[in-house]
């Protein structure tokens, strides 16, 4: 992802060989998800994903290290990102 790390939003690539569900969620360091989306069905390619953390819920997400995680039906793909506020 580009900046990493960010303040406020972040852009992941990511491609799939062939078209498939999609998922996209995000795990602090305690390993407790605090963000979940499904992407539905995505195309084969190269895509690009816009996190931005102002926009998770009703809570304020501090800074610090995450991890998110794409997940299709039959691979999951797991990164690193830091945030700061």
């Amino acid at each position: 992802n580009y900046p990493n790390p960010f303040n406020g939003r972040t852009t992941i690539n990511y491609s799939l060989r062939t078209a498939d569900e999609l998922s996209f969620q995000l795990y602090n360091t305690l390993g407790e998800q605090i963000f979940f989306e499904d992407l539905g069905l995505v195309q084969g390619g190269i895509h690009q994903y816009l996190f931005d953390s102002s926009n998770i819920g009703n809570f304020f997400l501090p800074s610090g290290i995450y991890f998110y995680v794409f997940t299709t039906s039959s691979k999951r793909e797991t990164r690193k990102l830091v945030l700061l506020n």
